[in-house]
């Protein structure tokens, strides 16, 4: 495919219109190689020109590139290689050591990882901000022993994975794009190359300083980098941009629902009634506790303060620990303080207040 771009030169001057011009030959390269749709394109191009901005950022995105195995994942992280600011020579292996990977991504200004389900996610929040990338660590010393040296772990972190992520901090630090099987044409590396000076040329036009003002929230200060190089281009992918940022939060929300206090509440609403749909009196304690997932997991004496906690009585009765129920109005008045809905309560007046 041919598509030549202009020298970064011709940008400066360049009216919105015309810098879409400039990668919508980009944009349709991706969708055409990797199956993508226009938007998922466009945000691919517009992490890549924020890459480029990374020296004068606070905070940058992770993009985690997520779809069924055959759907491109590597082919996308090859193409970012070719187009991003200072991107490494080949993809790291993310099954390395978490000491290597450290060293690694200390080296990088856009790490992109290939295979990055088992990956440390704490590496990727600590490289988010630049506030939290200073690291110490170990290192020989020149006359023996060891001494404390500092890492810098700041900057732009794509990587592909086809699970979701375990921690909800780095779920609201990224960008996800999702691939899915599609007839694709030939990925060639000679395509996507040329296109690394406009965007550097596009990304110098960007006003930076400003991209702080463009958050407000964990979920926008994430997007932030992108929605002002979208200013700058003037298109229609902002509206794209809000509708991830609203899912995004919807999702975070969601997984909130498995902090402590909702997790034993859940688990004991699951036990109050029974398969007939009647409410039970009591629910022993350690079926409770016994009934959360391994990563909820609790003890039951735990479980008995969290629900004590939100006013249901405990009592011992013939050796075991119970807690009361307290009637099917207390239940979704305490559902409804923690935000958890249940068709149980659909009907319930103080429940849909």
């Amino acid at each position: 495919m041919s598509n030549t771009p202009s020298a970064p030169e011709s940008v400066i001057s360049a009216p919105a219109e015309e810098l879409r011009s400039r990668v919508q030959p980009l944009v349709e390269l991706i969708e055409a190689t990797n199956g993508l749709d226009q938007q998922q394109a466009q945000t691919i191009v517009n992490y890549a020109i924020a890459t480029y901005g990374l020296p004068f950022l606070e905070k940058f995105p992770i993009l985690a590139i997520s779809g069924p195995a055959g759907t491109g994942k590597t082919t996308l992280l090859e193409v970012l290689r070719l187009i991003s600011y200072k991107a490494p020579k080949e993809l790291i292996v993310g099954n390395a050591s978490k000491a290597v990977l450290r060293d690694i991504l200390a080296n990088q200004i856009t790490a992109l990882i290939d295979e990055a389900d088992e990956i440390y996610e704490d590496l990727l929040t600590i490289r988010y901000s630049r506030q939290t990338a200073n690291m110490k660590v170990k290192r020989a010393g020149q006359e023996g022993g060891w001494v404390n040296k500092g890492v810098e772990l700041f900057g732009a972190t794509a990587l592909h994975r086809r699970k979701p992520f375990k921690d909800s901090a780095v779920l609201s630090r990224s960008i996800i794009v999702r691939t899915k099987k599609a007839k694709v044409d030939i990925f060639l590396a000679d395509d996507f190359s040329e296109f690394a000076e406009v965007l550097d040329g596009i990304a110098q036009l960007v006003e930076w300083k400003h991209v702080p003002q463009l958050g407000g929230n964990r979920i926008a200060d994430t997007w932030a980098p992108l929605v002002a190089v979208d200013d700058l281009l003037g298109g229609d992918w902002k509206a794209y941009a809000d509708e991830q940022m609203k899912a995004a939060q919807a999702n975070l929300d969601s997984g909130r629902e498995t902090e402590p206090s909702q997790a034993a509440f859940k688990s004991f609403l699951a036990l109050a009634f029974e398969d007939e749909g009647n409410l039970l009196e009591r629910v022993l304690l350690g079926s409770i506790a016994n009934n959360l997932t391994d990563e909820e997991g609790m003890s039951s004496y735990q479980v008995g303060i969290i629900l004590s906690d939100l006013g249901f009585t405990k009592a011992n009765r013939g050796g075991r620990a119970y807690i009361y129920t307290g009637g099917q109005e207390k239940l979704a008045a305490v559902a409804l303080d923690l935000g958890i809905e249940d068709e149980l309560f659909y009907d319930d007046k103080q429940f849909e207040a």
